[in-house]
């Protein structure tokens, strides 16, 4: 018999899931808060960990405007001068799909669709279309832990309740109660989009523009003694955007919104980069700053037949562009354990057997996203309790956290 199961949360974590469970043969309700008019963030980078999930629940990256770099290149801030190039187009022992950039609002509409077609290329198996219910506010989980109760005093009742609402998670206060309390980081996150014609009408910057196709840049301080300030610069929506991240030193803990002030502080901030950066700051007219918070892993995933996925169970920092692959991976996972065709689903033994399978893993790379790349030998002491047959050794260096994050387990 399908399942009934309710997701909470319409991001990347819940649509995946809703997806992956809904290919599994089951009954699906999304619960989100917002109306979806507008979705928060900018562009993302997806390594192929979650490119290969993507594939399989039949993600269409053309339809997405995805684009797909070849290298990860780390370039001087000062100058451009190239001193890496990382290649990403693939993995050893897997060909493609390699790293996908898209912008977050393509990929969810992408990820929309796929939750909600009537029929998928005639495959019976799978459970009927997605129901997606707007404007559900979720205030938490009934006494017995099979209902979701909103903001509106309606109760939802399922065989399984799924948490992926994000990291201000509602239903991670039931799961692990006052676990997962944030510390700031010390650092933020300026973020920007650019159309790329504005680039292009740049001598300057075109030449520029063209030499950064295809290629996901980082462009790193060298410069400052303690070296955290860098920035990672991609294309996204078939190339006709081009996303900026500037990561530097901030006491600041409230997200602050495009302004003039805003764009002077990051002129200030990366003054010491190259010219032709402080050129493309000022054609920007959208320059958020986000403050990054660290978050321990969570003691549990799982209580009773309520399941955490996603930033509620793993909110990550940027460092490592892992936060959407894990998602992605979570769902998968889920979808995978509850097949219709796997005999006499036992609920509890499969919600354990999926912590067992994941959490460590997601844990690991949690503690890696606090760490910037080459400095992974500085996480080695907070990811060994989370060690396991699969790794059994703490990555130490940026190759071996490459393979370790991008091999999908």
């Amino acid at each position: 018999m399908p399942l009934n199961i309710i997701v909470a949360g319409a991001g990347i974590a819940g649509l995946v899931a809703a997806i992956s469970l809904r290919q599994a043969g089951h009954n699906v309700i999304v619960l989100e808060k917002s109306a979806l008019s507008t979705v928060v963030g900018a562009a993302l980078h997806v390594n192929p960990n979650g490119g290969r999930i993507l594939a399989r629940i039949g993600f269409d990256a053309v339809r997405a405007k995805a684009c797909r770099p070849h290298y990860w290149d780390v370039l001087r801030g000062d100058s451009f001068e190239q001193l890496n190039s990382i290649p990403l187009s693939t993995t050893p022992g897997h060909p493609e799909p390699g790293t996908l950039t898209v912008h977050r609002g393509d990929l969810h509409q992408e990820l929309l669709q796929l939750a909600i077609v009537q029929e998928w290329e005639g495959d019976l198996s799978w459970g009927p279309p997605v129901e997606i219910r707007l404007g559900s506010s979720v205030r938490g989980i009934s006494e017995d832990g099979l209902g979701v109760v909103l903001e509106s005093g309606e109760e939802l009742r399922g065989d399984l309740i799924v948490g992926a609402d994000g990291v201000h998670s509602v239903v991670r206060n039931y799961v692990a109660q006052e676990s997962g309390q944030p510390v700031h980081s010390g650092m933020a996150a300026f973020r920007f989009l650019l159309e790329s014609h504005k680039l292009q009408a740049d001598g300057e910057l075109a030449s520029l523009l063209e030499k950064s196709k295809d290629v996901v840049n980082l462009l790193a301080d060298t410069t400052e003694t303690e070296k955290e300030r860098h920035m990672v610069w991609y294309a996204c929506h078939s190339g006709e955007l081009q996303n900026f991240v500037g990561i530097h030193p901030s006491t600041s803990t409230a997200v602050e919104d495009a302004s003039e002030g805003l764009k002077n502080a990051m002129m200030n901030e990366f003054g010491q980069f190259d010219p032709r950066i402080k050129k493309i700051i000022s054609l920007s007219n959208d320059i958020k700053r986000w403050p990054l918070f660290i978050y321990d892993p969570l003691p549990t995933w799982v209580r009773g037949r309520v399941v955490l996925i996603g930033d509620a169970a793993h909110p990550m920092l940027p460092f490592g562009g892992q936060g959407a692959a894990q998602a992605m991976e979570d769902g998968a996972a889920l979808g995978f354990l509850l097949r219709r065709d796997r005999m006499n689903i036992q609920l509890d033994s499969t919600l354990s057997a999926f912590e067992a399978i994941r959490k460590n893993r997601a844990s690991r790379v949690q503690i890696l996203s606090s760490v910037r790349a080459g400095r992974e030998s500085e996480a080695a002491d907070r990811i060994a309790p989370y060690l396991d047959e699969t790794a059994p050794k703490a990555p130490t260096s940026l190759i071996e956290r490459v393979l370790h994050d991008f091999r999908c387990v």
